[in-house]
């Protein structure tokens, strides 16, 4: 599995614990999150989410803050690790697929789709992408893709 990694991007963690109160990581520090932030009606007590924070730019020019969350790493109190990429993303999509504003799922998919579409990302997101990063069992653990095109591998010669 894999996504789109922002550009400009500060990645954050997002927990809601057994009170319904939600925490965010970022930076290095612990936040409790805001009232208009906050996730307990959302995500399932003991429950901890992996994003991105960026800005989009907006229609009218401005700008509107986004936290991107693309895999799970603890739910309902169970470690995520180990488990497929697909088990997690199916749980995000059941939690997270009819939320819109500042928390959004993002899009993930098969490796070789994300680097199909890396062009159609660039072009169509509403914020720089920078690269294709692999998701795999460990959701802590982002993998950048290397994608190789030879445009014409007759022109392509041995090294001598």
């Amino acid at each position: 599995m894999a996504t789109w990694l922002p550009q400009d991007r500060v990645t954050v963690a997002v927990y809601v614990d057994g009170a319904k109160r939600t925490y965010v990581w970022m930076c290095g520090r612990v936040y409790l999150a805001s009232e208009e932030a906050m996730l307990g009606h959302v995500l399932p007590p003991r429950t901890a989410v992996l994003g991105h924070f960026l800005e989009d730019d907006t229609p009218e020019g401005g700008k509107e803050p986004r936290v991107l969350v693309y895999d799970l790493a603890l739910h309902k109190g169970e470690d995520m690790r180990g488990t497929s990429p697909s088990y997690r993303y199916g749980l995000l999509r059941g939690m997270l697929s009819g939320e819109r504003g500042l928390f959004t799922l993002q899009w993930v998919g098969r490796a070789s789709s994300a680097v199909e579409k890396m062009g159609w990302f660039k072009r169509t997101l509403p914020h720089p992408v920078e690269c294709v990063v692999s998701i795999r069992s460990d959701p802590w653990v982002l993998t950048r893709l290397m994608h190789v095109h030879v445009r014409n591998p007759s022109s392509v010669h041995p090294a001598r």
